[in-house]
């Protein structure tokens, strides 16, 4: 004599697919650990770094808000121009980033402060700080950034640059 198997019905096998599916993704119960804003805005920024060493205009553009301005009044359409002009000049795009402060003047606004090296060929990777950068070839530019938390995400409402002389 067999025996009938226990089925399942569908919802609860649906639930059972979806905590195994959690639990080979790594998610734990499906619920992600919440990530602290300097780890978030520090995932914006390197985001927006990839875009851009990819030349991909409307993946820098994606991080940036509505309301964006850099420091000579410029928007989000300027900046695609710029971009745009400096990427069919350039082969290929490089960048070195590093991280001077970050701060939070409040919950939602963040300021960060970095050195960037942009050049033509491929950076020193994982570059820590007693790596020698003196005979590096690069344009040197310091950045600030003004980023704002909408709905969860980190955006940059404001960029402003210089050259830089030396990368400290």
């Amino acid at each position: 004599m067999t025996r009938p198997r226990d089925r399942l019905s569908r919802p609860a096998f649906a639930r059972v697919l979806a905590v195994f599916a959690c639990a080979l993704a790594g998610l734990g119960g499906c619920k992600r650990a919440p990530v602290d804003p300097r780890t978030q805005v520090l995932q914006t920024i390197s985001a927006a770094e990839a875009a851009a060493e990819a030349k991909d205009i409307d993946g820098v553009l994606a991080h940036l808000t509505e309301t964006f301005r850099d420091g000579q009044g410029g928007d989000a359409r300027e900046l695609r121009s710029l971009m745009q002009l400096h990427f069919l000049r350039q082969g290929s795009i490089h960048a070195l980033v590093r991280l001077g402060e970050l701060s939070f003047p409040t919950p939602d606004t963040a300021e960060v402060d970095l050195d960037v090296a942009v050049a033509g060929t491929p950076l020193p990777e994982g570059a820590g700080d007693d790596l020698d950068l003196s005979g590096l070839r690069a344009d040197w530019i310091d950045l600030q950034l003004s980023l704002v938390r909408r709905d969860d995400t980190w955006k940059i409402e404001r960029a402003t640059w210089s050259r830089a002389r030396l990368m400290q």
